[in-house]
Parts: C-alpha cells; sequence; structure tokens
C-alpha cells in the first residue's frame, strides 16, 4: 500500500520558514496541513506572511512542495455555502512556474469543527467544482457522516480524512474501514506520532483494496510541544514520525 502523504498538521508561523522547508523535504511526500480561517489566514497577518514566503520557496523549485490548507470555522462554513472568501480564492490561485500546478494542492475543510453542521449539499457539489484543480478533503466521524452520505449520493468528487479528534491527540481504539469503499480516496488521523503510526499503517493496508492501493496520514496533536501556548510543533516529534511512516513505506 502506497502512503501518499505523510502530514504534519498545524505548523505555524512560530516555526521559521527554513526549519519548515527541511522539514518538508524530509521525505518526497511530506505535506504541510497549515490551518487557515479569516482571522489567522487574513491578508498581511503573520501567519499569510509566512505561508507566502513558504510559497514562494516553493515556486523556485523544480517540483513544488506538498501544501495543503485546512480550513476552519468562519471560512469554512462560507465556502461550504459557496462564498468564497477573497483571500482564500487568492491563495488558490497561486501556480507553480514551472508545472502550472496550484502551489496549494489539497484543500480540507473541517465542517463539525466550530462550524454548521448542515449544509445545501449542491452549494458543497459547486463548491468542489470550483476547486477542481485541488482535491477537496472532508474530516469523516459521527457528526459529519450525515452530511457527507448526502454528498457521497450526488457523485461529487471529494476525499474523506477519518479523523473524531479534530488535532485532539485521541487515538481510535480500532481505525475503521473506508466509507464509501472505493469511491472516494481515504486518510487516516487521530493521536498518530512515531510511536504508533507503523500499527497505524498496519492496520489500514487490510483494506488495500477499498483505499484504491493508496491511503495518507495525518498527525497533529502527539507532534506539539507540551505546555505551549499558542501551540507550536516540536520539530524532532515530527522528523521522527515522517522517518517512522517512511521506513514503513519502504
Amino acid at each position: 500500500m502506497h502512503v501518499r502523504y505523510i502530514t504534519v498538521s498545524d505548523i505555524r508561523e512560530n516555526i521559521s520558514v527554513d526549519d519548515s522547508i527541511k522539514i518538508l523535504t524530509a521525505a518526497p511526500n511530506v505535506e504541510f496541513g497549515i490551518q487557515a480561517d479569516g482571522f489567522s489566514m487574513k491578508s498581511n497577518s503573520a501567519r499569510n506572511i509566512w505561508l507566502r514566503e513558504i510559497l514562494d520557496k516553493s515556486n523556485s523549485m523544480q517540483k513544488p512542495l506538498n501544501i495543503a490548507l485546512h480550513v476552519n470555522f468562519n471560512w469554512c462554513n462560507a465556502a461550504c455555502n459557496f462564498n468564497i472568501p477573497n483571500e482564500l480564492a487568492n491563495l488558490t490561485q497561486l501556480k507553480h512556474a514551472q508545472t502550472g500546478t496550484p502551489l496549494i494542492q489539497r484543500l480540507q475543510f473541517n465542517i463539525g469543527d466550530g462550524t454548521a453542521l448542515q449544509f445545501d449539499v449542491y452549494k458543497m457539489k459547486q463548491l468542489i467544482k470550483y476547486f477542481s484543480q485541488h482535491e477537496i478533503i472532508f474530516p469523516y466521524n459521527l457528526l459529519t457522516k450525515p452530511i457527507l452520505d448526502s454528498l457521497d449520493k450526488t457523485h461529487a468528487e471529494f476525499s474523506i480524512l477519518n479523523d473524531a479528534s479534530y488535532g485532539a491527540g485521541i487515538t481510535p481504539k480500532n481505525w475503521p474501514a473506508p466509507a464509501y469503499a472505493s469511491r472516494h480516496a481515504t486518510g487516516y488521523s487521530g493521536g498518530l506520532s512515531a510511536k504508533n503510526v507503523e500499527e497505524c499503517l498496519n492496520s489500514v493496508s487490510k483494506f488495500n483494496l477499498d483505499l484504491r492501493g493508496e491511503t495518507w496520514i495525518d498527525a497533529e496533536g502527539k507532534l506539539m510541544k507540551r505546555g505551549v501556548y499558542p501551540r507550536q510543533l516540536n520539530i524532532n516529534k515530527a522528523m521522527d514520525y515522517i522517518l517512522a511512516a517512511s521506513k514503513w513505506q519502504k
């Protein structure tokens, strides 16, 4: 089974651009999941400036770095009602100079985490069509299952991340089978770290056929420094997690 992305989520502007690039280039499939909402990612905010510096570095490379935006709160509510925030549109329209592909490749709309739980699925389908050059992800859990079941029936193309933790570092008792068989690409999240990523991948690899032979993993809570606010990534923990996942892949 192929691991498409080893995602490190909620890395923030309190990690230098140089250190960020070192993490992103630690393995070819490392991805950042950068949290974005109307406050943290507003134009000229510290996070926006930091992200744009990383995107500038990515643009100068032969192959762009793997970057995803995890869209939260007011931006998520607006976008899922097909009211695309201006700065979200601006960021996602940035293209890699050599390949012409988006510098931000994936968008995860974190419905269920401080957002509404009821959306017009046809407006969500419009959202997916608008971002046709991006992979669109929604978290799948008991809260979001009803809306995603309805969206699935529209034959919209989207991916799902099995995630009931929302960055809290909570590992499920059992890693679930893909919810929609092979209809939607599926990833896994929930309390992942170097200590348990091999166990997770061993468990989900038995779903290889329903996963189309590939998956991705997303770690957040267990990679953070303890007792630090605002949250700050522990670079050593992140690198250990990447190494452990990369070893499993080999």
